[in-house]
């Protein structure tokens, strides 16, 4: 089977040679801007100058901001045609350290908003752009980008070979061992993971919550206003946010269920996050315990992926032998968090069916 999927994926490059993805001709009809204007037109307005002003504060940021315009670019170039269930924003700042349930440290991707399928090729491309840009914003010589592009595209293409060689069974319980990892790197590298991995160790959802909350007058623990950063929403908002918890609630496992009815809503504040996806309707909400602990809900806007929008489609469930799709969930290696997608809704009259817009809720233990 192994033999076969490589020797199809050889095939491909006869139809589609890999020389032809080292050059881009720009669209005549291109307008990264119309693009822009497109999607802001569907956020929060008040938020739209905060979003260009976090895209404007150097070229990464903007290249963060930008996954449409490159989906974009990306369609009108070379394509294989073979599709996965695909990133659709898969920066380098996207990946990161993560405490998993179980409290071990896993490596692995932590922004889906564009998951999607699409073609496989995208992902690759905008990861290995990201090191670039990156790299040349940290004032790296030509040559080490140069090395770390290179480094970037044989680490994707390598993974996918080491991963073939393992069963399905293996590649499904596949975990990237950060101590193992270790021993495979130099001596400078191993203190820049040591750095991360002890970072991200203090990540964790109490050490969030002492920085965005504060006691109110009765003890209470209350979100921290700073508009527009984090700013309370109006009483007929906060009820509608409840309605959509109780029905996140009815949609998690059992275990998870049966542990947020041991906690009361404390407070709900809308939040901006990121860079592209500000503008879209975020909101935390704090919930205690009866010891006084404290867990942070995120309920998130997911707009159509770009993925979709340009080349792709929504994840088809016959794709992934389910029969509901869940992009996110197909792409954790294992998720700190339970989430759910809650269908297209007329939030409080504040998301227009037409927009099929959908709600993410996550909460971080």
């Amino acid at each position: 089977m192994t033999c076969w999927l490589l020797a199809a994926g050889k095939a491909l490059r006869t139809r589609v040679p890999r020389q032809l993805h080292a050059s881009y001709v720009p669209s005549a009809q291109r307008d990264p801007l119309g693009i822009l204007n497109e999607q802001n037109a569907t956020r929060v307005q008040e938020l739209v100058p905060l979003r260009m002003q976090r895209m404007l504060v150097s070229p990464f940021t903007f290249y963060r901001g930008a996954a449409a315009i490159m989906a974009a670019d990306l369609a009108g170039g070379p394509i294989t045609g073979v599709r996965v269930v695909g990133c659709g924003d898969a920066h380098i700042s996207n990946f990161g350290l993560f405490a998993s349930p179980q409290r071990t440290m896993v490596f692995d991707l932590n922004d889906f908003d564009e998951a999607a399928e699409g073609p496989w090729e995208w992902d690759v491309k905008r990861l290995v752009a990201s090191v670039v840009i990156g790299a040349r914003e940290s004032n790296f010589s030509a040559a080490e980008i140069r090395r770390a592009a290179t480094a970037a595209a044989a680490g994707c293409r390598e993974g996918l070979r080491d991963m073939m060689k393992l069963s399905v069974l293996e590649r499904f319980y596949f975990r990237v061992d950060i101590e193992g990892e270790n021993k495979n790197f130099d001596s400078a590298s191993r203190k820049v993971l040591k750095k991360a991995t002890s970072q991200a160790r203090l990540r964790t959802s109490e050490a969030f919550i002492e920085k965005i909350s504060e006691r109110g007058p009765n003890g209470r623990l209350l979100l921290k206003e700073n508009p527009p950063v984090l700013a309370h929403v109006p009483y007929a908002d906060e009820e509608s946010i409840i309605k959509l918890f109780e029905k996140y609630r009815r949609t998690v496992p059992a275990d998870i269920a049966q542990l947020l009815s041991q906690f009361t809503i404390t407070d709900i504040a809308r939040r901006v996050v990121g860079v592209g996806s500000v503008g879209t309707r975020c909101y935390i909400m704090i919930l205690t315990g009866p010891q006084g602990e404290s867990l942070v809900l995120q309920i998130k806007e997911a707009q159509v992926s770009v993925l979709q929008s340009y080349g792709g489609e929504a994840v088809n469930p016959r794709f992934l032998g389910l029969e509901t799709a869940d992009a996110p969930q197909a792409l954790r290696v294992v998720s700190n968090s339970a989430s759910c997608r809650l269908s297209p809704t007329s939030f409080s009259g504040m998301f227009a069916s037409t927009r099929r817009t959908s709600m993410f809720a996550s909460f971080a233990t």
